[in-house]
């Protein structure tokens, strides 16, 4: 027996001898420093005796060592020593020498305990799908281990559902049309590992995308790691796809601008040539005034549809009356149509007045309707609506070509254009704005077509009306008479003023001119009670408009001050109106707006 303590004496990690009945007959060195006892201290004492339970985080631990002290088979137990503390593995061996001795090892794992748990911690953490695979010949391969975030990701509620699971009997997905088992076993066979980036897992219908690398580990296992990349590659497809639809915008919108420009640049040269030839002349001027306005429609889509994506257009909503907004789109657009199209209105006898954006209302109508005149060449447009319980519900029904069922998820696409109206020139904006108009307005927009038979266009906006008469008369803007009105023109550009000046000669108004602020002070000052009208450009020399409408805006608070300006967006022309104008145009001016806005106020 003396040898047997000698021996453990030297041993480099723990060991306690014992006798029959559990006692300590001998603690060596490294198990009294373990413990902080001593031999003497130890000698006599079972193992689980508060001597040195004191110091081992769960005593139950201790207990059971105790009870089964001849069968302990790495028990790992926590000691706290004065420094640390630290994990220890037991084992127990028993021998005989007349009657049975037993010693207990305890040796040191901490470091490879730890490194075991940081191992398990990551594995349950890591925000990466791992699988480990394991197999016995080579041939069949079953699920070892699975992590949490591989379990999220593949949608498995429980790992356990899978575990020891064959992978061939498991319904796993096609990595880029390749089974997953030919890919552990290619590995398995190869020992090389394989990393597939942004491959196309497929198991029905359920597509992903996933980074994946799968490797063979010196056990013999198959570890696969994999990442879910879906909403990347979805976002980078939805971008270059936007990208794609912006080059072709870019495309047709180059070729947009250019046609009208060109009409406009090369027409007005032309009017020299013609200008004894009255036929010719109008025609030419027609030409202008229609490209001018095709240039300028370009400009408030795109002015648009910049608002629109970054959320920044605004409905501003006043009560108007239906059916007098008809009427005039119906008579501002009939003379547009094609020699064997004929418009039509169909409207209720008595209007209402509907609480929305009438800017943005006659915006949608007049996209529907100029798409409806490009594409019908015979029969009939028709516009109208019809009073719903919650809704009003409105039309533009057209005898067109039509459009093909496959091609109808297209027509409110961004920047699209249908293949059956390719040669239509066209920048892919207005139904797509229309359609987003709409929702803004509290609506909703669709189409029914059967090709070759014609379109009809619907959208519904909320039924807020009151009951409206109609007026009795409106005024032709091109037979006002403002004789005896004085209009004060406070504008810089010579050419502007005489385009103004031009639009109102037939009025037999006085018009009165001030080319910079200072200027508008001076003359305001010398003829404001004869004033009954201000036209006020907004960027002026030596002072700006606004300076100077503040200004008149303290000497007097009801005369009629119009800016004039280019700015388009809502939050600018809001800044415009907080500096005391009663109303705003904007440029390019064309006669029929600038007599209506007059009118209304004189």
């Amino acid at each position: 027996m003396d040898n047997v303590i000698k021996a453990l004496e030297y041993m480099t990690i723990g060991a306690t001898l014992h006798n029959k009945d559990g006692k300590i007959m001998y603690a060596n060195p490294v198990f009294c420093k373990l413990f902080g006892t001593t031999n003497k201290e130890s000698v006599g004492l079972s193992i689980n005796d508060r001597n040195f339970s004191k110091n081992v985080s769960n005593k139950k631990n201790l207990n059971f060592i105790n009870d089964n002290i001849a069968k302990i088979h790495d028990k790992i137990i926590k000691v706290k020593t004065f420094e640390e503390k630290i994990w220890i593995r037991v084992n127990s061996t028993t021998i005989k020498n007349g009657e049975d001795f037993h010693f207990l090892t305890y040796e040191d794992i901490s470091d490879s305990y730890n490194l075991s748990y940081l191992y398990e911690h990551i594995f349950n953490n890591i925000t990466m799908g791992v699988a480990i695979i394991k197999t016995t010949n080579g041939e069949d391969f079953f699920v070892k281990d699975f992590n949490p975030y591989a379990c999220k990701i593949t949608n498995i509620k429980d790992k356990y559902d899978i575990i020891n699971k064959n992978i061939k009997e498991l319904n796993m997905p096609l990595i880029n049309n390749i089974s997953i088992y030919d890919h552990i076993k290619e590995i398995y066979d190869s020992g090389e590992e394989r990393e597939i980036t942004e491959s196309k897992c497929e198991m029905g219908d359920n597509v992903n995308w996933r980074n994946i690398k799968i490797m063979k580990v010196e056990t013999g296992e198959i570890v696969i790691l994999f990442e879910d990349i879906t909403r990347d590659v979805e976002s980078r497809e939805k971008l270059e796809q936007s990208d794609k639809y912006k080059s072709m915008f870019l495309s047709n919108m180059s070729h947009e601008i250019r046609s009208p420009i060109n009409s406009i640049v090369g027409f007005s040269e032309m009017l020299h040539d013609v200008k004894h030839n009255e036929v010719k002349l109008n025609e030419y001027i027609d030409i202008i005034n229609n490209s001018s306005k095709s240039l300028m429609k370009i400009i408030d889509d795109v002015l648009d549809f910049s608002k629109i994506e970054v959320g920044k257009l605004e409905i501003n909503k006043k009560n108007f009356d239906l059916n007098d907004t008809l009427e005039e789109l119906y008579l501002t657009n009939k003379n547009k149509l094609n020699l064997d199209t004929e418009l039509k209105i169909t409207i209720p006898p008595r209007g209402i007045k509907l609480s929305n954006d009438e800017f943005r209302f006659r915006q949608i109508f007049n996209n529907l309707i100029s798409n409806a005149i490009k594409f019908t060449k015979r029969g009939y447009i028709e516009i109208g609506y019809d009073k719903k319980e919650e809704n009003v519900e409105f039309f533009v029904k057209d005898t067109g070509p039509g459009v093909k069922d496959d091609e109808k998820g297209k027509l409110f696409g961004r920047f699209s254009q249908l293949e059956s109206n390719k040669g239509h020139l066209g920048h892919g904006l207005g139904l797509s704005i229309s359609k987003e108009l709409v929702q803004l307005m509290g609506g909703d927009m669709w189409v029914e077509s059967e090709f070759g038979k014609g379109s009809q266009f619907y959208f519904t906006l909320p039924n807020d009306r009151k009951i409206g008469r109609k007026k009795n008369s409106k005024i032709d803007i091109y037979d006002t008479d403002f004789t005896n009105k004085t209009i004060f023109l406070v504008e810089d550009i010579e050419f502007n003023i005489k385009l103004l000046k031009s639009y109102l000669e037939d009025t037999n108004c006085t018009i009165i001119v001030a080319e910079d602020g200072n200027d508008a002070l001076i003359k305001y000052n010398e003829n404001k009670n004869n004033i009954d009208l201000i036209l006020m450009d907004i960027q002026l020399p030596e002072m700006n408009g606004t300076e100077v409408t503040k200004i008149i805006r303290t000497i007097d608070t009801n005369i009629p001050i119009i800016a004039q300006t280019a700015y388009a967006m809502r939050d600018e022309v809001d800044d415009i109106l907080s500096y005391g104008f009663d109303d705003l145009i904007k440029k390019p001016i064309r006669k029929e707006e600038l007599l209506k806005i007059i009118n209304k106020y004189i």
